[in-house]
């Protein structure tokens, strides 16, 4: 299983991006803006990480409105 999840620069949990069994390959996925709750989030610092079985990345977003 492939999870992706969003948090913000405190390490608040904003939501998950993907939570499924994914084929190799090249994938991509977009984050709207919301928290797990449905609001709208400020502009600001946030952090995606992908988890995978045997690979785990985490990468800096600068959201901007």
């Amino acid at each position: 299983d492939w999870s992706s999840d969003v948090c913000s620069s405190d390490l608040h949990e904003m939501g998950s991006l993907l939570d499924a069994y994914m084929e190799p390959g090249y994938h991509t996925t977009r984050w709207n803006g919301r928290d797990a709750t449905g609001v709208q989030v400020p502009s600001g610092i946030y952090f995606a990480r992908l988890v995978t079985p045997n690979y785990t990345k985490c990468i800096k977003m600068l959201l901007l409105k």
